[in-house]
């Protein structure tokens, strides 16, 4: 134990083997584990370490009891944490536990005489036991029960079992650890966050730009997920499923691979302990594997089963140097999931403007209908004639033809270079015209390229064939790039009807053209959207040919 205690922060497992089968008892040689952080505070300060528990052949360890989570005692401390758990503690009350108990009080015993202050470090279950023996000085030597066992040895986990074998998410040992070296503060909760901001930060995940509100979301649905089991800090599975359900997949899987994260390694001649298909591996051969000092954190699965959760990474391709080239012998072609989104976005926000758009009420004298409410103003101001005025609201026949959406006001030529129109394939689709980034510096793979909206404009039903829009109709100059999408709106629109979508409604002069020719410019802010929704409608992919769409679910 103390030769693997070396070797921390380095992981070892100290392992047993009892009767030459693949069956092994180990103990944990972790940071995490308080009695090596015991035995790692006397090593630190130079104090002796004396172990005092009884060897016990076949011991049973007693019905497993599942603490409430220990970061309560942060807050109330531990005495009183140990207080709240003392009536549920499952009893020691066999002869094998209170041999145990009574040897352990008579060395505590011995060692209080040599030692003004102990530490003793041991399972709740047993203290109270312990502390009656000390006080009634009931206590007594026992010796130990030998078995015959193969030498002991030393093994390291493998990083598909590290998790299953550490019982704590490897990222928060390993601040621990950092904290620990440098005697800086340590609080799991903050150190859960930091890897939450940590894994935003990453490079496949910091283009989403996820704002505060959205982090603050997973962090809720996280806690709340804690909470249904009776904890107070989310274990892995639920920051995992809260990362899925809010943030998808993509930041899922990252947040997995963060979280799997232990850097302390090295090349040594140590077995290696792995996980294959749900069985422990070492040497190649299936083992079997059971904590000598019992965890009953290990134990709070019914039947110790796995739970499930899918997360789907997305293909990635070795893209060479050259593959820039490959894409102008082509077209190109849109990934129809992001169509169906677009068209969707499109009908959505026709609705919305049929909704919110209305015209000043019309006022009648009360006839016996109040139709949609009393007009106050008008009946207190024809009081001395005794009359009552109602008002009616009639909203707007409107009818959209053109959807112009301004998400960046700085159309710049360097950071949109891609202007391009694309036609409907078919009556359902819209026709569009756009600046974007360019998506030859985004390539998802050899076939696949990705990129962002600065400016969109739709028409829907698509225009007739003599009146679409062509390269030279978007190719102009930058400071121009939003008032030749509006013009190209109000000329080409075949309704009444054009949404314009921006952080800042048009000029005033646009309302006047749009007039002349007999249609309305409806504005809707930026800011009514929420940014997971914009940034569906932002970000498109291109796809090389038509066949690419099959395979493209396995990239986007």
């Amino acid at each position: 134990v103390i030769q693997a205690v070396s070797r921390l922060p380095k992981l070892t497992m100290l392992c047993l083997n009892h009767d030459n089968q693949d069956t092994y008892a180990y103990i944990p040689i972790f940071p995490s584990d308080s009695m090596i952080e015991g035995i790692r505070l006397a090593k630190d300060n130079g104090l002796s370490i004396s172990f005092i528990d009884l060897a016990i052949k076949d011991y049973k360890v007693v019905e497993a009891f599942q603490s409430p989570d220990d970061y309560a005692i942060n807050t109330i401390g531990l005495e009183k944490f140990y207080d709240l758990n003392r009536q549920y503690l499952p009893k020691s009350d066999n002869q094998t536990d209170n041999k145990r108990e009574s040897n352990m009080a008579f060395h505590l015993n011995r060692l209080s005489k040599n030692f003004e202050r102990v530490l003793f470090i041991g399972g709740m279950a047993h203290w109270e036991n312990i502390r009656e023996h000390l006080v009634q000085q009931t206590y007594m030597f026992h010796p130990h029960e030998l078995e015959m066992i193969n030498p002991p040895f030393l093994a390291k986990p493998g990083d598909k079992a590290l998790f299953s074998l550490l019982e704590e998410i490897p990222y928060l040992v390993f601040n621990y650890e950092i904290a620990r070296r440098f005697n800086l503060p340590y609080d799991k909760w903050q150190t859960i966050i930091k890897l939450l901001q940590e894994v935003k930060s990453l490079p496949l995940i910091e283009e989403e730009n996820y704002n505060t509100r959205e982090m603050n979301n997973l962090i809720d649905y996280a806690k709340k997920l804690a909470h249904i089991d009776d904890e107070i800090i989310p274990d892995l599975y639920n920051l995992l499923l809260s990362a899925k359900q809010t943030l998808g997949d993509d930041y899922g899987i990252e947040l997995l691979d963060l979280s799997m994260k232990y850097p302390f390694k090295e090349d040594d001649n140590l077995p290696i302990i792995n996980l294959e298909n749900n069985n422990f591996t070492m040497g190649g051969k299936k083992i079997s594997l059971k904590r000598s000092l019992p965890d009953f954190a290990m134990n709070t699965l019914p039947d110790n089963q796995w739970q499930k959760l899918e997360l789907i990474r997305k293909k990635k391709d070795e893209i060479p140097d050259d593959y820039i080239s490959e894409w102008f012998d082509f077209g190109f072609y849109s990934h129809v999931p992001e169509d169906t989104i677009l068209e969707n976005f499109i009908d959505r926000m026709e609705n919305k403007v049929i909704n919110e758009m209305v015209i000043q009420p019309k006022i009648h004298e009360f006839s016996g209908s109040l139709m949609d409410g009393l007009e106050l103003r008008e009946t207190i101001r024809n009081f001395t004639n005794k009359k009552i005025y109602v008002k009616e609201f009639k909203k707007e026949k409107i009818s959209i033809g053109a959807w112009l959406m301004i998400f960046d006001d700085e159309l710049s030529a360097i950071k949109y270079p891609w202007a391009m129109s694309l036609s409907a394939e078919h009556h359902n689709e819209s026709d569009i015209a756009f600046y974007a980034t360019n998506p030859l510096l985004h390539p998802v793979s050899r076939q696949i390229i990705k990129a962002e909206y600065g400016a969109l404009l739709a028409f829907k039903p698509p225009l007739a064939d003599n009146k679409k829009i062509s390269w030279e109709d978007i190719d102009i100059m930058e400071d121009l790039r939003i008032y030749q999408m509006t013009m190209l709106a109000i000329d080409l629109c075949t309704t009444n009807g054009i949404l314009y979508i921006a952080s800042k409604p048009p000029e005033p002069y646009f309302y006047k053209i749009a007039a002349q020719k007999n249609k309305k410019i409806y504005y809707l802010s930026l800011n009514k959207f929420s940014n997971r929704n914009l940034k569906k409608i932002k970000r498109f992919h291109l796809l090389k040919t038509r066949k690419t769409r099959n395979i493209a679910d396995d990239y986007i």
